[in-house]
C-alpha cells in the first residue's frame, strides 16, 4: 500500500540565491503568507519541467537583496528554527526591523508587516524618532499618538527632534499647541505657565549643580596633578 503525504507536515524544500548565499526553507511558509510568491509557484514552469528554487544547482535568486536582510526576514517567517534566547533579547535590532518591514510589504507579507510594527514598538522608540519613521515607512497608525504626545509635553520641541521630524509636522505641531492654549480657560493656562516656568527653574538648577560639579573635579585634579 503506498504511503499518502501528510497535508499539513509534509514540506516542499525552497532554495533561494541571495548575492553569494544559499539559503534552503521550507515552501509553505512562502507559499501560505505572500500573494506575490504564491503566485509565481502556480505560474506553468513552460517546457522545462524544473522550477527556480528546486535545487542548490537551481536556485530562485533574488536580485538587490542583501543575505543579512534576508536572514534576519527568515527569523520571523521561520521563528521556530532560531536558536533559542534569553526572554527580555529583542529578535531584530531596529536596522533589521525597518529592513524586514520593506521585505514585506514589497512581497506582501501581512502577518510580518504587523509583526516587525509590534516589535518596533516594544523598543520604546521616542515619540520624534517614531513619528521619523512614520513618514519614511508609512506606519500610519503612530501618526496621532506620537502627534499628541509632542503637543501636550511641557516641553518644547528640541532642534534635534524638529530636524527628525520634519518641518511640516513642527508646523504642525507649533499650531496644534497654539490651538490647545487658545481654548484653555484662564485659570488652566495660568497653572500651565506655572508649570513650565517651574520645569524651567527646575532644568536650569540642574544644569547649574552639574556644571559646578564638573568644575570642582576638574579643579580637583588640576591640584593633585600639580601638587
Amino acid at each position: 500500500m503506498a504511503s499518502c503525504r501528510d497535508k499539513s507536515y509534509y514540506f516542499s524544500l525552497l532554495v533561494f540565491k541571495v548575492e553569494d548565499c544559499l539559503f534552503r526553507v521550507p515552501q509553505q511558509g512562502f507559499e501560505s503568507q505572500s500573494e506575490v510568491f504564491k503566485t509565481m509557484f502556480t505560474l506553468p514552469s513552460g517546457e522545462d519541467t524544473e522550477q527556480d528554487g528546486c535545487s542548490d544547482d537551481r536556485p530562485l535568486v533574488l536580485e538587490g537583496i542583501k543575505a543579512d536582510d534576508f536572514r534576519a526576514f527568515l527569523k520571523l517567517l521561520y521563528p521556530q528554527f532560531r536558536r533559542p534566547t534569553r526572554a527580555n533579547e529583542r529578535t531584530l535590532s531596529e536596522e533589521e526591523s525597518l529592513v524586514v518591514l520593506s521585505l514585506a510589504r514589497m512581497w506582501c507579507f501581512d502577518k510580518i508587516v504587523d509583526i516587525t510594527i509590534e516589535g518596533l514598538e516594544a523598543m520604546n522608540l521616542s515619540s520624534a524618532r517614531k513619528l521619523e519613521l512614520a513618514n519614511g515607512h508609512n506606519i500610519v497608525q503612530w501618526y496621532e499618538p506620537e502627534l499628541s504626545a509632542l503637543v501636550y509635553r511641557k516641553e518644547c520641541l528640541t532642534l534635534d527632534e524638529a530636524k527628525q521630524i520634519g518641518l511640516e509636522l513642527v508646523v504642525e505641531i507649533s499650531n496644534m499647541r497654539e490651538e490647545k492654549y487658545r481654548v484653555l480657560p484662564l485659570h488652566e493656562l495660568e497653572k500651565e505657565y506655572k508649570a513650565r516656568i517651574d520645569w524651567g527653574i527646575k532644568h536650569d538648577l540642574r544644569r547649574i549643580i552639574k556644571q559646578i560639579e564638573d568644575n570642582s573635579l576638574d579643579l580637583l585634579s588640576t591640584t593633585f596633578l600639580t601638587s
